[in-house]
């Protein structure tokens, strides 16, 4: 069966290097270090491999990368990742204290050659990311597969039900398993996966930490803004364009001195974003020209700044969420202790926004118009923005945990293999 599986994807080869060029057209990240994606590197071996996939999971794995670089500085590690945007955050917080690659396509030949190369001792895989030649070769090495902070949406988990008989003899496979929730665990269950290997540790996205260089950032944004009323939409979609835009301007009827900071999810949008606003008649800036003067939109078109203009911001809207994209990380705003509004689709962070919507943090919207009052609601009545951003900020201490949980699990297996000693 993996055979098939190979054969097909190589059929796919063309329709891969049309993927990377049409990506390339949006971000010009995208035409570079294509051998790495096809396996072509001068990988030394390693002890352990942790891929993150994206941005999202690579910025909930730092933590307890850190943590074996502090605590075990004599083992090697290789960090890899999928999109330019994570690979670009890893050099950064990173550098050369780790080897560093794009995963290469689950092509048999290169994928088997990157992990030949590796060989590593112990693998850990955000969330689930399962790849049936990685899984094969990585088994073939004799490497322990830990799947952490695994989740597995209903979605997801109806789509592996028609891939069973590929997935199966992997998964079950598998050393452990580290689940955020209950139900979780019952679908890798139903899975046929051991349910003595799976552990329910909770999400690591609650463990956010903001470091005191991002909290001052916040503090230097605020300070330029001074008295302003302030709202911000991260992490939108060109579809969320439209409504954020037409909100700001009905916000902008009650409160003229009201700022609105746009973040887009993606760096290509960026042009599309500015091309919107200006088309609206409202006056902008962009942060990337490090210019905040007297403007009504904020565009903010820079890298690893989001946490920071949320921390500087008196609202939140959490984009992902008018459209079917499943919403984006809401605990973000709520670490900043502001008030957070979202979409309806949510099925990305359904738990995490079940649990902020119940103590009163997170309000949900429909339209530009529901997003506006939401908003005005806010900046009219202060003592409740200040209540509500405060219940978020409790909702998440009260789920911090995970990462001391999962570091526990690598500790036992880092003895097991063998790349460090009982005592």
């Amino acid at each position: 069966m993996l055979f098939i599986y190979s054969l097909i994807l190589y059929m796919l080869f063309p329709l891969f290097c049309v993927y990377l060029g049409m990506r390339s057209k949006k971000n010009s990240a995208y035409r570079k270090r294509w051998k790495e994606r096809l396996g072509w590197v001068k990988a030394e071996p390693t002890d352990i491999l942790i891929h993150c996939v994206s941005l999202g999971e690579t910025q909930i794995a730092l933590p307890f990368i850190q943590y074996f670089l502090t605590e075990h500085p004599q083992l090697k590690l290789c960090v890899t990742c999928s999109s330019p945007a994570a690979s670009e955050r890893i050099q950064a917080e990173l550098g050369n204290r780790v080897q560093h690659y794009y995963l290469p396509f689950d092509f048999y030949h290169a994928i088997s050659s990157f992990i030949k190369r590796l060989q590593p001792r112990m693998t850990l895989i955000m969330e689930t990311e399962l790849w049936p030649n990685m899984l094969h070769c990585l088994l073939k090495q004799e490497s322990a597969i830990l799947l952490c902070n695994a989740r597995l949406s209903e979605k997801a988990y109806l789509n592996y039900q028609k891939v069973q008989f590929l997935i199966r003899p992997f998964l079950s496979r598998i050393h452990r398993i580290l689940v955020q929730t209950e139900l979780e665990a019952k679908r890798f269950k139903a899975l046929t996966y051991p349910v003595e290997n799976t552990q329910v540790v909770g999400s690591l996205k609650y463990d956010i930490s903001i470091s005191e260089s991002v909290k001052a950032r916040a503090q230097e944004f605020r300070k330029q803004w001074e008295n302003r009323p302030v709202w911000i939409a991260g992490s939108v979609h060109p579809e969320e364009f439209d409504a954020v835009i037409q909100a700001h301007q009905t916000i902008l009827k009650v409160f003229p001195e009201a700022l609105l900071i746009m973040v887009p999810r993606h760096t290509e949008r960026f042009p599309l974003c500015i091309q919107s606003v200006k088309a609206s008649g409202l006056s902008y800036a962009q942060r990337s020209q490090d210019e905040t003067p007297e403007v009504e939109v904020l565009i903010g078109d820079t890298l690893g700044e989001l946490l920071a203009l949320y921390g500087a911001s008196d609202v939140a809207f959490v984009g992902g969420s008018l459209t079917a994209y499943g919403g984006h990380n809401p605990i973000e705003p709520a670490s900043f202790a502001i008030p957070a509004l979202m979409g309806s689709s949510v099925h990305d962070f359904y738990d995490v926004c079940t649990a902020l919507s119940q103590c009163g943090h997170l309000s949900y919207v429909e339209d530009a118009k529901t997003l506006s009052q939401q908003v005005l609601k806010y900046f009219s009545h202060p003592d409740q923005s200040a209540q509500d951003g405060k219940a978020g900020y409790r909702c998440i201490e009260e789920r911090q945990g995970a990462t001391a949980h999962h570091c526990d699990v690598f500790q036992q297996y880092l003895v097991q293999v063998g790349l460090i000693s009982s005592h």
